[in-house]
């Protein structure tokens, strides 16, 4: 098992022992790179946890929504246009006054 696993996955590493990035399928670029080497892969690979924790508790609110309470998507846009302008008047009233 270890062997198939090590032939389909392999890290760097240099003389001291050091383990600088895997590497998927012995390719030449490591993990990070494949994936774009930006915030998106920061986010895949978990190295951005609190964007992943808040991006995961986003799609959970979303899904119960959606599937859970059947909940409509044209209602949902409806209630947040509604919310926009409660509160663009309530601020415009209320610069007005102070």
């Amino acid at each position: 098992m270890y062997r198939k696993l090590r032939l389909m996955y392999s890290f760097n590493s240099d003389d001291n022992g050091e383990i600088h990035g895997a590497k998927l399928f012995r390719c030449e670029k490591p993990i990070h790179h494949v994936l774009g080497g930006g915030r998106v892969a920061d986010v895949l690979l978990w190295r951005n946890r609190n964007v992943l924790v808040v991006l995961l508790i986003a799609m959970t609110v979303i899904w119960f929504l959606f599937k859970v309470a059947e909940y409509n998507f044209v209602i949902l846009l409806c209630h947040i246009l509604i919310s926009t302008l409660l509160v663009i008047f309530i601020w415009h009233t209320a610069t007005e006054i102070f």
